[in-house]
This record gives C-alpha cells, sequence and structure tokens, in this order.
C-alpha cells in the first residue's frame, strides 16, 4: 500500500526532489508550495499520487492555505487519499 506523505515547500530546493522521489516510489504526496506553476510537470506525470495544495505564508502566524488552516488541508489531503 502506498504511505502519503505531506510535504511542504514542495516546488523548490530539497521539498522538491523530494517530492520527485516520493512519486516516483508509488507514494502519494500531499504538496504544499507558493507556487503551483512549479509543480504542474510533477502534477502532469502523476495525476492520482500529487495533491498540490497554494500555500501563502503570513509572518508570525504561520502558514495558511488556500484551503484553510493547515491541520484541515493534512484532513483534506487524507479525506481524498483514503475516502475515495
Amino acid at each position: 500500500m502506498a504511505k502519503v506523505w505531506f510535504i511542504t515547500g514542495s516546488s523548490r530546493g530539497l521539498g522538491r526532489s523530494l517530492t520527485a522521489v516520493v512519486l516516483a516510489n508509488g507514494n502519494l504526496v500531499a504538496a504544499t508550495a507558493r507556487n503551483l506553476q512549479q509543480l504542474a510537470d510533477l502534477a502532469a506525470k502523476y495525476p492520482d499520487q500529487v495533491y498540490p495544495i497554494y500555500t501563502v505564508t503570513k509572518w508570525g502566524t504561520g502558514s495558511i492555505t488556500s484551503e484553510g488552516p493547515e491541520w484541515l488541508v493534512k484532513r483534506a489531503a487524507l479525506s481524498r487519499y483514503y475516502l475515495q
């Protein structure tokens, strides 16, 4: 059974590299990024494995996503993969 990963900063650097490896190994990724266009190639290559999530960071408040607080996004990602 595939594992579900929640990777922040998945559009660049170490987060991007980790996301690519995890997807290539057949796992599922809830991938947060400030620039979703940088995830477009991975989303096209692994459409059923990656769940791109737009993230906005506000100074002093932590991460806020377009879909709500981080805990809610994690719950939505798990629902997407396990309640289909």
